[in-house]
């Protein structure tokens, strides 16, 4: 009788494995795997979307198997005491490393397959279709949708609009798409660990002269369509940089001065931006949000979708391969009968962060700055692979002597420790 049909094993509960579906733990923070035989482990596969009796499914797991050894020295090479067994270095067959991660004996063959397999499955999700296939239509049309509305002046100043009305910008960026080494260190750090949760491959920044201003650059954008609110993905914004309500007093209180004669009109916009730079930062958002940014961060930001059309490729090849007008004609009127369309449309998702240069410019330093944040989470990720084996704090942040450093470290740290196993 097979370990399969024995009634004592029916009673056996992987209550690791069964929190995954009803208490929303993530997959990859589970200690061990629970496959009991090569053939569990094929089936495990094909259920997971690779056929090991095909060649091409095996080419490709190999493939994310090397891609993940590579990441993984990476990510250890300032961890001298923990290594990758060779053992599960070298072994190349996914069945079998799935079945040395569902070993209950916690030993050094056990850890290496499972912090093997959880990087592998984290380069399984690295992927989009869409940006692999159409990158350069997402990226221009995006871009085509903000270009026409900068402008610079003869001066050199660059400003969102034109006229009057126009808002004076520091910069404006287009931010490019983010490696799969990249996207595997965010995965790894979000609960959900799969691309489709993945929200900035692309993304624009604005950057103001005043921090007033950033709440005028989100009033153009809607006014004039540039970004399409119906598209706005709700829980993706953020506001670290403006407190609205603050504002809204300063607003109402200019508008009384101006009423009563002791402002001039004229005077509004100037005495807005002054009294606005000497509010209070809001507060912070919750740390799920993003428990491995600084409070010292100031945007605002939010994510929405816009439209991709690009031509059919397939209607492309047809044309090449067949070149009599009349024949293709035929076969494209039969193609769209049968549901093939001529254009590929399609959402795909982009970020928008405007700040003004005073933020911007920590951004680029100290605690708020964009290397600070890759160290703190490159340690985040190493501490949800390999548990209290990590130290508590950064290496790499030793040197920043700051007490707010420390609170922060402590409170990210604590935030991550709440859904990662000790290993």
């Amino acid at each position: 009788m097979s370990r399969r049909d024995d009634p004592a094993d029916l009673l056996h509960f992987p209550w690791e494995m069964m929190e995954t579906f009803i208490a929303g733990r993530s997959g990859i923070d589970i200690p061990r795997l629970y496959v009991r035989d090569l053939e569990d482990a094929k089936a495990f596969l094909l259920s997971y979307g690779y056929d090991v009796d095909r060649a091409e499914h095996r080419r490709e797991m190999e493939a994310i198997r090397l891609e993940s050894l590579e990441f993984i020295d990476d990510l250890l090479s300032d961890e001298p005491d923990i290594t990758i067994a060779q053992a599960i270095r070298d072994e190349t067959d996914v069945p079998r490393l799935l079945r040395l991660a569902s070993r209950s004996q916690r030993d050094d063959l056990q850890r290496s397959a499972c912090s093997v397999l959880r990087v592998m499955h984290t380069f399984a999700h690295c992927g989009s279709y869409f940006q692999e296939q159409y990158e350069d239509q997402i990226r221009t049309q995006i871009l085509d949708r903000f270009q026409p509305h900068i402008h610079t002046l003869p001066d050199g100043t660059r400003t969102l609009g034109r006229g009057p009305e126009a808002i004076p910008l520091e910069d404006f960026q287009l931010r490019g798409r983010k490696s799969r080494r990249s996207l595997a260190m965010k995965l790894l750090h979000k609960a959900e660990n799969v691309a489709a949760d993945v929200f900035d491959w692309l993304g624009v920044r604005f950057v103001t002269k005043h921090r007033f201003d950033t709440l005028l650059v989100v009033k153009y954008l809607r006014e004039n369509h540039v970004v399409m609110f119906a598209h706005v993905k709700p829980g993706r914004s953020r506001n670290t940089l403006v407190d609205l309500d603050a504002v809204r007093g300063e607003m109402r209180d200019v508008s009384d001065d101006v009423r009563a004669g002791e402002l001039a009109e004229f005077e509004r916009w100037s005495a807005l931006r002054d009294r606005v730079s000497r509010t209070e930062f809001p507060g912070s958002p919750e740390p799920t949000y993003n428990p491995y940014s600084s409070v010292a961060y100031h945007s605002i930001q939010f994510t929405c979708s816009q439209q991709i059309l690009v031509p059919n490729p397939h209607l492309g090849m047809l044309e090449r391969v067949v070149t009599q007008p009349a024949r293709a004609a035929s076969m494209r009127k039969v193609l769209e009968r049968l549901g093939v369309h001529t254009e590929v449309r399609f959402f795909f998702p982009y970020e928008v962060q405007i700040m003004d240069a005073a933020a911007y410019e920590r951004s680029r330093s100290g605690l708020a700055s964009h290397d600070v944040y890759k160290a703190r989470q490159r340690h985040a990720v190493k501490r949800r692979l390999w548990g209290d084996r990590i130290s508590d704090t950064p290496p790499s942040l030793q040197a920043i002597d700051t007490g707010v450093h420390d609170e922060l470290t402590t409170a990210e740290l604590e935030s991550l420790d709440a859904r990662v196993p000790q290993r």
